[in-house]
């Protein structure tokens, strides 16, 4: 062998470990979609999905806000609470619609 074809070994070598570690990234997006697509993930539901996904998968937040199209600042964020007034006014706004569906 001589040195040259050597060279092209290692870098064949080289290329072949950079490719399978591309499939099993697929192979695992493609499992953690599997699951996320069973839980029917609801854009209010994605912080709890990414929070299953980084306990079964054990992958990191990054992956798993990538995976379920969630923003990693969103998922950081403290889930916004409601005050009393907020929640009296939604229920107004909803009954109003329900009385007058053509006016939205």
């Amino acid at each position: 062998m001589k040195a040259n074809d050597a060279k092209r070994l290692k870098d064949l070598e080289k290329e072949n470990t950079q490719l399978k570690r591309i499939v099993a990234h697929q192979a695992l997006d493609i499992d953690m979609l599997k699951f996320v697509a069973e839980a029917r993930v609801y854009p209010n539901r994605r912080l709890r999905a990414v929070v299953a996904l980084e306990e079964q998968f054990g992958v990191f937040e990054r992956r798993a806000c990538f995976v379920v199209g969630q923003s990693r600042s969103t998922q950081r964020l403290p889930t916004p609470t409601s005050s009393e007034n907020e929640e009296k006014l939604r229920a107004f706004l909803r009954e109003f619609a329900k009385r007058h569906p053509r006016w939205g």
